[in-house]
């Protein structure tokens, strides 16, 4: 979402270097629709369109890695809401997790 909404951030740093396929992006079905979810409303309206909403959605559906929501993991991080997508991290079988890459 940060992607879309701060052009100049990490998220956005991360997201060009997964379109230059630097690195792999990973999905699931839940995490998509909540993210299309949260930015159609309306508050996001000036950050982004509804088409581009929809275009930046469709990419990340189009050509990221897309494996099954994981089972809830409660602990994995101080942050509850970020437990989530370490163990989405983890169901891909990602080997790495860094908050922060590199530039």
């Amino acid at each position: 979402m940060s992607a879309l909404l701060a052009p100049g951030g990490r998220p956005a740093q991360v997201y060009a270097r997964w379109v230059a396929g630097e690195v792999e992006l990973v999905v699931c079905p839940h995490l998509l629709a909540e993210l299309e979810s949260i930015l159609h409303r309306p508050k996001f309206r000036r950050y982004a369109t509804l088409n581009e909403v929809d275009r930046y959605v469709a990419v990340l559906r189009g050509g990221a890695s897309s494996v099954p929501g994981p089972a809830p993991a409660p602990g994995l991080t101080r942050d509850p809401d970020d437990d989530y997508l370490v163990a989405l991290a983890r169901a891909a079988g990602s080997t790495t997790w860094s908050p922060a890459m590199p530039t």
